[in-house]
């Protein structure tokens, strides 16, 4: 995603556990979902979503892109469990 990145929140400990919102939908999807106590939880905001950039184009194939970048932006060495609802499925 070029110089952005996607907005995004990181909680808890644990391995990590990448939440992935529905179309339309923001991060804060996941907040009633507590996973924190056993994961760290990194919930984003996909592009043209909340609180990230509103580049074009975009589509499944840029936001996997986007969510690899940052996974591996934040170090992490493990690959991560990754939970989707809908377009984030």
């Amino acid at each position: 995603m070029a110089d952005d990145q996607l907005a995004h929140d990181l909680n808890g400990t644990g391995p990590m556990l990448v939440a992935v919102h529905g179309i339309t939908e923001i991060r804060r999807f996941w907040d009633p979902v507590h996973l924190q106590q056993h994961f760290r939880v990194l919930s984003v905001d996909l592009r043209g979503h909340g609180d990230s950039p509103r580049a074009r184009p975009y589509g499944i194939d840029e936001s996997v892109e986007d969510i690899h970048q940052l996974i591996e932006s934040l170090g992490e060495d493990q690959s991560p469990f990754i939970v989707g609802h809908s377009l984030g499925g």
